[in-house]
């Protein structure tokens, strides 16, 4: 291959290559680049080690598989356990002045997801001078099991772990592509957010990033926050066939031991029907509070005790959700079962409570939500806005006010708030959902596309017009993060006239709407509509923020 370069890294050398964006830009590619050892065997569980040197150059110019895991696009298995590598892009690996680092955690709430060109490719932000770093980690069960008996060595939060190694890493190596290890934005989207959102909190992150990006998810979302300490492990070996003793080291020996892919296709199996309906649960295995510190914890409090003090509050972030996360609850019109999902409104209920099931309680504030959202009717597939609205305000909005006046209370660091609120033809994650064109809002994960070419979702006869709303999208999303990576501010010419400024204690939510017709600054919807929380945070005595 002719167009052939060799990079150093810490480890030993690499070889990239040039290549083509869908815009015409040429740009170098390194993909499948080691920094940590492969989690195999006795190293499935436990904390990233690094990986073996070697002398000759590797070649990254072809990407690798992702983590194993059954992807949400076409629920397939996919992956590898050898699936953990960094990737890294840019139009010029010897800029006069070293580019900022944008390094994006993929979304896939913490079961699925991957790093792949396939829907993170980096072609439109190749137009811009920046290093874009991607990468994969473990996921699932492999990136949060976590066991009590200290001896055992797997405390938790292992993904966590394997997302420290990628961005030491990238301090140690990223200047010899041309990127700036003093000027790393942390970005990603859904529980990409999210996890952005946990590296704020934890003092195990500090300096390793210097902006963040949190694109709808918080570390308080209601979906994978406070996974209570259960006897997952057990559940998991008993449904894998497992019938031995049941302590922690006979069930770790199992599982490392056992085919990868049955472990991930067994772990949703593990949880109950009132688990995932009433509960909410969408996997048995996530973010915990450590039982014990080896040296390496990451979670070791409640989250919004560990927010109030968190490194992070004194760092600028832009945050921000679609204008209708969950629009594809429109499904419920024509998918009647799919109803049942959502509609015990117990679900609701913040899961920091830790209410039991039916206790009158949380049955007393389950009432509160749906009569706040419903009044005195009950939910159909006629009348699903209500769910619509009640799962995008638990869910993300009110988590994301949560962490704004965490951070406006006791942090020096500027936020800047968005609502995704733009719809054209290259929404594909709504076109993916067919919602109806009476529906004119965003999607959950629609704002994606107009940061990164997602060619697993382009439909039949795609096309992106260089005249079209849907490029003035790209153009304008690119430019305001990468501005926002460059110099701390997501004014850019695009927004014309619009003056985007901070969040402040007195208008927490009010931030920059940004739409197809017109972005402008206004205090966003959602902020009225979920006061019901506020109110039954108070009613329970529990910290907001």
């Amino acid at each position: 291959m002719d167009n052939l370069v060799t990079i150093s890294t810490e480890y030993g050398p690499i070889n990239g290559c040039k290549k083509t964006s869908i815009l015409g830009r040429e740009y170098y590619n390194f993909q499948k680049i080691p920094y940590m050892k492969a989690p195999i065997g006795k190293l499935r569980f436990v904390d990233p080690q690094p990986p073996e040197k070697w002398n000759e150059p590797l070649d990254c110019t072809k990407e690798g598989p992702p983590f194993c895991n059954v992807f949400f696009a076409d629920q397939k298995y996919q992956g590898e356990l050898t699936g953990v590598h960094i990737n890294v892009f840019t139009n010029n690996i010897d800029p006069k002045v070293p580019y900022p680092v944008l390094v994006w955690i993929h979304g896939g709430g913490v079961v699925t997801g991957n790093a792949t060109e396939e829907f993170n490719g980096p072609d439109y932000l190749m137009q811009k001078d920046v290093v874009v770093v991607t990468f994969q980690c473990r996921i699932g069960v492999f990136g949060f099991l976590s066991l009590e008996d200290p001896e055992l060595n797997i405390p938790g939060n292992a993904q966590f772990k394997d997302h420290i190694f990628a961005l030491k890493w990238i301090q140690k190596n990223i200047a010899n592509f041309g990127g700036d290890a003093g000027n790393v934005t942390l970005f990603g989207e859904s529980w990409g957010g999210g996890s952005s959102c946990y590296h704020l909190l934890s003092e195990k992150s500090k300096n390793l990033f210097h902006r963040a990006i949190l694109m709808s998810g918080t570390a308080l979302n209601n979906i994978y926050t406070y996974f209570p300490r259960s006897n997952w492990a057990l559940r998991l070996c008993q449904k894998l066939g497992y019938e031995g003793p049941e302590d922690e080291k006979s069930l770790l020996e199992f599982l490392e031991n056992a085919d990868e892919r049955e472990i991930v296709m067994v772990s949703a199996q593990v949880l109950t029907d009132e688990e995932k309906n009433i509960d909410g649960y969408i996997c048995p295995f996530g973010p915990t509070i450590e039982p014990y510190d080896n040296g390496n914890a990451f979670l070791t409090d409640d989250i919004i005790k560990m927010a109030k003090t968190a490194w992070g509050n004194d760092i600028d972030i832009m945050i921000g959700n679609t204008s209708n996360e969950m629009l594809m609850l429109s499904l419920c019109t024509h998918m009647p079962a799919f109803l049942d999902t959502y509609k015990s409104f117990q679900r609701y209920v913040p899961r920091e409570f830790e209410l039991p099931i039916n206790s009158e309680k949380r049955v007393k504030y389950a009432e509160l939500i749906k009569k706040s959202y419903y009044g005195e009717e009950e939910p159909t597939v006629d009348n699903v806005t209500g769910l619509m609205g009640v799962n995008n305000d638990s869910i993300l909005w009110h988590p994301t006010y949560r962490i704004l006046m965490s951070r406006l209370t006791h942090g020096k660091g500027k936020s800047f708030a968005y609502r995704f609120d733009y719809v054209t033809n290259n929404n594909l994650m709504r076109i993916k959902y067919n919602i109806p064109v009476d529906l004119p809002d965003a999607n959950h994960g629609d704002d994606v596309s107009y940061l990164f070419r997602m060619k697993g979702l382009e439909y039949e006869n795609f096309s992106l017009s260089l005249n079209s709303p849907a490029f003035d999208g790209i153009k304008l999303m690119t430019s305001i993060v990468t501005n926002f990576a460059k110099f701390g501010n997501p004014n850019v010419p695009e927004l014309k006239d619009v003056k985007w400024i901070p969040c402040s204690l007195e208008s927490p939510l009010y931030g920059l709407n940004i739409n197809e017709k017109g972005s402008e600054m206004k205090e966003f919807p959602e902020y009225e509509r979920f006061k019901v929380f506020n109110q039954i945070f108070e009613e329970e005595n529990k910290m907001l923020y």
